[in-house]
């Protein structure tokens, strides 16, 4: 994260601070964590909000005077390094520009992505490409079908290949923290678009990703796990799915099985 160029400043602060911190387990100095960290410049000083530099940095004396002095110099003549291009943000901007679904508005965002990819250095666009597509597709259905468009146009004009299932596979399989409040697997909104994004971007040979999805929501719902996101809703989409255009599925009678047993025990709670 500290070499993201995407990562904001009070992430970035954040993450050196649990470092410094947690010195004391490295046998450290606290203090001389600090200063290694000042001295690196491993986190940019001067963009990060004067006052809260101030209240934890300076005020507790975890950076030297004179280190402290010449970050608030900095600050006043405003002649510090730039950050690094933010890749991620402007291909954010040019994905979720309106509301994009159109075939129309796909060959525009195609082109609009081939010219920044001719300008950049090629891994790191590929790999904020895939994140910022696959953040698109998941709003659902439509989202899907305009992320497969753009990817095809972006493809036909020169621009290489490549594929975002990897990140849907890791939404599935990795959930996220119990703290946070928005996203797939807390918002039941997001997670009823995604399993129908899921769902719609099966073809007629592969329906793995749904089997995996659905089994994966119904896991949740007999385990009391991420309820908040109302799972069972997610699996009854993908599993009807599957029923209607993989009917010949070997694991499809356990999916409909498991699906009702959860719809039982959901209302018979109340």
């Amino acid at each position: 994260m500290l070499k993201s160029s995407s990562a904001p400043i009070a992430d970035v602060f954040a993450a050196a601070a649990a470092w410094a911190e947690a010195a004391e387990q490295r046998n450290e100095d606290i203090a001389g964590a600090w200063r290694q960290i000042a001295k690196s410049g491993v986190v940019p000083f001067h963009l990060v909000d004067p006052r809260a530099f101030a209240e934890r940095v300076v005020v507790p004396g975890l950076i030297s005077n004179e280190q402290a002095l010449s970050v608030f110099v900095t600050i006043a003549l405003g002649n510090g390094p730039a950050r690094p291009r933010n890749m991620l943000d402007e291909i954010r901007t040019i994905v979720n520009k309106g509301r994009l679904t159109s075939l129309e508005d796909a060959g525009s965002c195609a082109e609009a992505l081939f010219n920044l990819w001719g300008n950049s250095d090629g891994g790191d666009f590929e790999c904020f490409a895939k994140r910022a597509l696959c953040e698109k597709a998941r709003r659902g259905v439509e989202h899907v079908r305009f992320v497969v468009e753009v990817k095809k146009r972006f493809v036909e004009k020169g621009g290489p290949s490549f594929t975002v299932k990897h990140h849907l596979e890791d939404l599935i399989r990795k959930k996220p923290s119990l703290e946070r409040l928005v996203g797939v697997w807390h918002c039941p909104v997001e997670t009823l678009e995604f399993a129908r994004a899921v769902a719609a971007s099966c073809n007629h040979i592969h329906f793995d990703r749904a089997v995996e999805f659905s089994k994966e929501c119904l896991h949740c719902a007999e385990d009391g796990q991420y309820l908040q996101c109302e799972p069972i809703a997610a699996a009854e989409v993908l599993v009807r799915h599957l029923q209607k255009r993989a009917a010949s599925l070997p694991c499809l009678p356990g999916l409909l099985a498991r699906l009702a047993a959860a719809k039982a025990s959901a209302d018979a709670a109340g």
